[in-house]
This record gives C-alpha cells, structure tokens and sequence, in this order.
C-alpha cells in the first residue's frame, strides 16, 4: 500500500514545494552576501591553489611553488603562480 512516504507521493512533493520556498527566501540575502564577501575572493582562491600545490610537492610532481593572489578592481583579480621544476640534465 502506498501511503504518501514513497517516492512521487504527496509528502515528497510537499516537501520539495516547502525547499523551494526556503531556497526562495533565501536566494537574496545570499546574492547580496556574495557580494559583500567578493573582496575575499582571491585569498579563498590562494588558499585552494596553495592547497593543492602543497599536495602535488609532497608527491614529488613539483620542486617548489609561490602563489600570489591580488584584487585589482571590483571582480577584477591577478592571480600568479610559479612552480619550480626539477629537470634532469641534458633535457
């Protein structure tokens, strides 16, 4: 017997409609912290490149690395990044 619980009954479509509306009411104040939040963009973005340069440097794919993250304007960022390699000799 189907009683509403399973899958397609009317509690899953009840509770997709109350989601919707939660995502709904939400959607602004998340749009206008994400633009609040934008200046630390590049710091997030450094963090994650540093992140997984360090990993690709303890597995040996990589001798060194910078990483450098900077805002320029409003969504405008320079990101630069240098990896050090080592090379055999003759190549």
């Amino acid at each position: 017997m189907m009683d509403g619980r399973f899958k397609g009954g009317r509690a899953s479509l009840s509770a997709r409609a109350a989601l919707v509306g939660i995502v709904e009411r939400l959607a602004p104040g998340l749009i206008r912290l994400f633009f609040r939040l934008e200046r630390f963009f590049p710091r997030f973005i450094r963090f994650l490149l540093t992140r997984r340069l360090r990993e690709y440097k303890e597995r040996g794919v990589i001798v060194d690395y910078k990483v450098k993250a900077e805002r320029i304007d409003r969504f405008h960022y320079r990101f630069e990044v240098e990896l050090f390699l080592k090379t055999s000799k003759g190549r």
